[in-house]
């Protein structure tokens, strides 16, 4: 039988078992002092630091490493698109710190794992685009943005729009979906065997729009994993964590700094190092670029655009003398230059009309005005009559008509209307249905032959009709709108096999246009009217008539 244990005998027993835990702790603390990893060695660290910020200095220098405080706007370009560019400064000890760069342009991708709805990745966005366009000689790098949170986070950039660099961003997935296309274009066209890219395409996204699907991620990933051969190059901030995006840097985004993940050609950490590897310091994220800095330089690349493209109308003009050229096929004139390409736009039975749009400041007139008089000294007046109506302030056409001071006209002018109203345009449509009922009782009785075959028996010049701020045709949107719209639709549709070609010009959309519209879209954008079509990204838009000016 047990005894019941005394107060004095349950002490006793709870000392003793005091005593052996404080032996055990002191045996462990022994024991945990002989094993307890050295310290830090400071001074290598601070050694360390230094060497990666001289070698950072080598690697990426100006616009593409230094911090942005140190640069201006004179701060000059590298000779190329930089390889590496600086992300944020890499803190490995509270006072030893250096750039943090990662691998870009002409070797991979930057994915973010949150997007520019953080106000840290949306200042990081915007710095990235400021440095890789400062840090490239203008019209080296275009880009296409894709903001589908904060919708703004690249508003600062606009005047790179009409430089042709940076198109206003899109922000929807329908968008979206149209920037992958062109990328996509971009990427066939880069990786044939027939050419290459001369110049580097940026795709930044800043956030997926609402309902991108796993159709369109799987499409980013296949650009990324195709793109450096083709000079395409992508920013995605906002990849989901379902797989790292194809040869691309990660930077994952953490409460108060982030961390770099290990570059697709290599890795930051030491060999033998256990995953996920990357650069093994924190990185302070590079901040907001001041406003003014972004102004700055935007607008220092649109001038350096603007004059390395500017060019004369005699630049335009044929060389070989007037007149010289036969319609029978069709019309072509020269409206600019691409990277020392003329480029030409024309009027065939393929390419019969066109649309034009511009505001009233990006050199839409100055720009019908080149096309015109490179036809008129091209093609005489037995090749081509002109139809023109400005339903504006009457500038477009001004220097197609005899006024007191100069009394030169131009023949092939058959009708204009300078501040015309409605009606005016409306008879001039009459005219033009007139004329193709002419041509097409020709035809008939001619046994059906088409425009070439009739101008072997008759004179039959082409036709071209210029109607410039077109939208104020259909601004009342009442019974006379409607009556155009609809006899402009079936004559756009006759008229292509008759040789009569229609120009609607004005800003916007124009207020018609879809799927199956007969009119090839041309959009103007810029300061100069004798600017060439920035940012062409293949042939295939060369050959189908679609050039961007």
């Amino acid at each position: 039988m047990d005894a019941v244990a005394t107060p004095k005998a349950r002490a006793g027993r709870a000392a003793a078992l005091h005593r052996r835990a404080e032996a055990a702790a002191t045996a462990a603390t022994g024991i945990l002092d002989e094993i307890r990893p050295a310290p830090a060695d400071h001074h290598r660290q601070y050694e360390l630091a230094e060497r990666l910020r001289a070698a950072a200095e080598q690697a990426a220098p100006g616009w593409a490493g230094a911090a942005l405080e140190t640069l201006t706007p004179a701060t000059p370009p590298g000779d190329g698109p930089p390889a590496r560019v600086r992300v944020g400064t890499a803190a490995p000890l509270d006072d030893a710190r250096f750039p943090a760069l990662v691998p870009l342009l002409g070797s991979g991708h930057l994915s973010i794992d949150a997007d520019a709805t953080d106000p840290r990745v949306a200042g990081l966005l915007r710095a990235l685009l400021l440095r890789l366009f400062a840090a490239t000689p203008a019209g080296a790098l275009l880009a296409r943005a894709v903001d589908g949170g904060p919708g703004d986070t690249f508003a600062g950039y606009a005047a790179l729009a009409d430089a042709g660099l940076l198109p206003p961003p899109t922000t929807d997935l329908t968008g979206l979906r149209a920037v992958l296309a062109e990328a996509e274009q971009w990427v066939a066209a880069g990786t044939s065997r027939q050419r290459g890219h001369d110049r580097t395409l940026l795709l930044v996204v800043a956030a997926l729009p609402d309902g991108t699907t796993t159709a369109d991620l799987d499409r980013l990933a296949e650009l990324a994993d195709l793109g450096p051969r083709a000079g395409l190059h992508l920013v995605v901030a906002g990849w989901p964590d379902g797989g790292p995006l194809p040869r691309a840097t990660p930077l994952a985004v953490r409460t108060a700094y982030a961390l770099v993940g290990d570059p697709p050609a290599g890795g930051f950490s030491s060999p033998g190092a256990e995953p996920p590897g990357g650069l093994h310091s924190p990185v302070f994220l590079d901040e907001d670029p001041p406003a003014d800095l972004v102004a700055e330089v935007c607008r220092r690349l649109a001038r350096q655009i603007e004059d390395g493209s500017r060019l004369s109308l005699g630049d335009l003009l044929p060389t070989d003398g007037l007149w010289t050229a036969e319609s029978v096929d069709g019309l072509s004139t020269t409206v600019g230059d691409a990277a020392g390409r003329p480029v030409s736009l024309g009027f065939t039975e393929l390419t019969p009309h066109w649309l034009v749009s511009g505001r009233s400041q990006a050199g839409r007139s100055a720009f019908l005005t080149d096309a015109l008089f490179g036809l008129a000294s091209r093609y005489g007046p037995e090749e081509l009559a002109l139809y023109l109506a400005d339903l504006g302030d009457g500038e477009s056409f001004v220097e197609f008509l005899q006024t007191e001071r100069d009394r030169s006209w131009v023949p092939q002018v058959r009708a204009a209307g300078m501040a015309a109203d409605r009606e005016y345009v409306a008879d001039l449509f009459g005219e033009l249905e007139a004329e193709l009922r002419r041509r097409e009782d020709a035809s008939r009785r001619a046994g059906g032959q088409r425009y070439a075959e009739l101008r072997q028996h008759r004179p039959l010049p082409r036709i071209v009709c210029v109607i410039d701020n077109f939208p104020l045709l259909l601004r009342d949107r009442d019974r006379l709108a409607t009556d155009v719209l609809a006899r402009l639709d079936a004559l756009a549709r006759a008229a292509r096999s008759y040789g009569i070609h229609l120009v609607l010009a004005g800003e916007g959309d124009l207020g018609i246009g879809g799927p199956r519209d007969p009119l090839s879209r041309h959009r103007v954008r810029g300061p100069s009217c004798h600017e060439p079509p920035p940012a062409q990204l293949d042939d295939e838009r060369e050959q189908s008539g679609q050039h961007d000016r």
